[in-house]
């Protein structure tokens, strides 16, 4: 089921990957840096956000949240629907889109962990309020093409937990739980 790749052709591969985003969008010019993605091609657990956030409060949650689990960020590959930092639109979705597929199956990981509602619906079609989805458990992206099909957790994302503390731990708690259990899935055989 794994991408045949090495690690070094699949490191190539994302290189030349976000090289030909970069050229056919010219984001560097007009949105500065892009955010491909980070971590190990050679994954089980991917993790999916809508945009690379402003600061870096969310991401050390969730380094945090992978560390309290044994889970080693290095392990993992982290990246986004929207490739630069901005309030994303479903137009920037679309357009982006074609390369998150690509990655995905690149890494092709045993899991994928989504962070909010909009990399949901990117990769899965399914849509609606977090509460809902991340109940979901029969969730999956789907590659016809490649036939490839990977089981999705949704969860809140990180930044909605922080907004929501220290009035309501309900969603950190969700969220944690959330990535436990993708977790689970990833160390699977």
């Amino acid at each position: 089921r794994r991408c045949r790749m090495t690690l070094e052709e699949k490191q190539q591969h994302l290189v030349l990957l976000k090289r030909k985003l970069a050229e056919a969008c010219l984001f560097e010019k007009t949105h500065g840096t892009i955010m491909f993605g980070v971590g190990t091609p050679e994954a089980d657990l991917m993790i999916i956000g809508d945009s690379p956030g402003r600061t870096p409060d969310a991401g050390n949650l969730l380094k945090g949240v992978l560390a309290r689990l044994q889970k080693p960020l290095a392990e993992c590959y982290i990246t986004n629907v929207v490739k630069f930092r901005k309030k994303a639109t479903e137009a920037d979705r679309d357009l982006m889109s074609p390369f998150l597929f690509a990655q995905i199956f690149l890494i092709q990981p045993k899991v994928i962990l989504t962070l909010g509602g909009a990399p949901t619906e990117v990769i899965t079609g399914a849509a609606g309020r977090m509460g809902h989805l991340r109940q979901m458990t029969r969730l999956r992206y789907s590659d016809s093409k490649h036939s490839l099909e990977i089981p999705v957790v949704s969860t809140w994302h990180p930044t909605y937990c922080l907004t929501q503390a220290p009035e309501n731990k309900k969603p950190l708690a969700n969220f944690i739980e959330d990535v436990r259990r993708a977790l689970e899935v990833s160390n699977a055989d």
